[in-house]
């Protein structure tokens, strides 16, 4: 087994970018903050090329992340950006063949 485990996941962009980019996903521990606010699940996503992270402005992308077992069988779901331990976006998401899928830029 993989430490820390692989999130499967897959990223599509509405234009053209490097054919070098890669999505780096790590599950991060939820604070007790962010439990509180119901927040179950949070991953660090990044945009890496040759290893290094890419700023990403305005180009918007769909985001599939694949739904661990624990977190099926909501109602609803929403993708949440998070900085410095705040929630400072709410984004609608949808689940797909076991998959959360969201767009962002």
């Amino acid at each position: 087994m993989h430490y820390p485990p692989i999130t499967k996941a897959k990223i599509e962009f509405a234009k053209e970018v490097s054919k070098d980019y890669k999505l780096d996903i790590k599950p991060v521990e939820v604070n007790k903050n962010l439990t509180s606010k119901n927040v179950k699940y949070v991953v660090d996503i990044n945009v890496l090329e040759n290893g290094q992270i890419v700023k990403i402005n305005d180009t918007k992308m769909k985001i599939r992340i694949a739904l661990p077992e624990d977190l099926k069988g909501f109602n609803k779901y929403e993708v949440v950006y998070i900085s410095n331990d705040e929630i400072k976006e709410t984004i609608p998401a949808i689940v797909e063949d076991g998959y959360i899928v969201f767009e962002t830029s």
